[in-house]
């Protein structure tokens, strides 16, 4: 296909690999958390056919993901469109949003070195999970202007616009490369289980932040407690988020 069927936009981040046993394929790759819905976004809507992709097409080996550097020469920073690695799907959780990526190719040295010089996140166990009331931030990217306030899973999306703001959207949405802006969310945890809500002046998340880290300090050091989905599905005006320690063992099985 000339163009994809749908885009999503999100964030991944780089794990430390603490399993020891590893096999010699996993000891060579480098692997990244996301949001499942950024890669395989059917297997998280209760109604995949809004999302305009054909049944025979909701098939992993058909998405093809792509991951930016970040340009440091630009406040925000912004990702750097030809700068990017080929990634790949290595396993999606079965019941919570969260996929376990892997580089596969990159666009040039400059890109393999930029992820191999990037330091790894180390996901929180049960007993370093911050507690209710903890102020924590979530850091990763957003789509830029408008295309960071768009709600892809709103099938009713387009036909909301106005006929001279769909085509302009539709026109935006042909090439979404470079178009993304890093952003940061300062959080106060509501539920340690997963849900916290925005304070302070950045207390928005937007459309791209899906898949993003929470961090959070434990013994000085910065450690990831939680990966963003979003909306959280009970209370849509707090943020929901997948806690590391219901994923460490998964992670841990799926590279080995």
């Amino acid at each position: 296909m000339s163009r994809p069927l749908w885009l999503m936009m999100g964030t991944a981040f780089k794990i430390e690999k603490t399993t020891t046993s590893l096999t010699a394929t996993s000891a060579e790759r480098t692997f990244f958390l996301t949001a499942k819905h950024t890669f395989i976004p059917w297997s998280c809507s209760k109604a995949a056919a809004s999302l305009k992709i054909p049944e025979a097409y909701r098939k992993s080996r058909y998405v093809v993901g792509r991951l930016y550097a970040a340009l440091d020469d630009t406040i925000p920073q912004h990702a750097d469109a030809p700068c990017f690695a080929e990634i790949s799907l290595i396993s999606s959780h079965p019941t919570l949003d969260v996929a376990l990526l892997a580089t596969q190719t990159f666009s040039s040295q400059l890109m393999e070195r930029t992820i191999a010089q990037a330091p790894p996140l180390s996901l929180c166990p049960h007993e370093a999970m911050p507690g209710k009331g903890a102020r924590c931030v979530i850091n990763g990217f957003r789509g830029e202007g408008r295309l960071g306030e768009l709600d892809t899973f709103d099938p009713d999306l387009l036909q909301k616009m106005a006929p001279k703001e769909r085509e302009a959207l539709l026109k935006e949405l042909e090439s979404v490369e470079g178009k993304q802006v890093a952003a940061s969310t300062f959080v106060e945890v509501l539920d340690p289980l997963g849900m916290c809500h925005g304070v302070g002046d950045k207390n928005q998340c937007f459309h791209g932040m899906s898949g993003s880290p929470l961090l959070t300090f434990v013994d000085r050091q910065i450690m990831c407690f939680g990966v963003l989905y979003g909306k959280h599905p009970d209370f849509p005006h707090n943020i929901g988020f997948t806690p590391s320690s219901a994923i460490l063992p998964w992670v841990q099985d799926a590279i080995r």
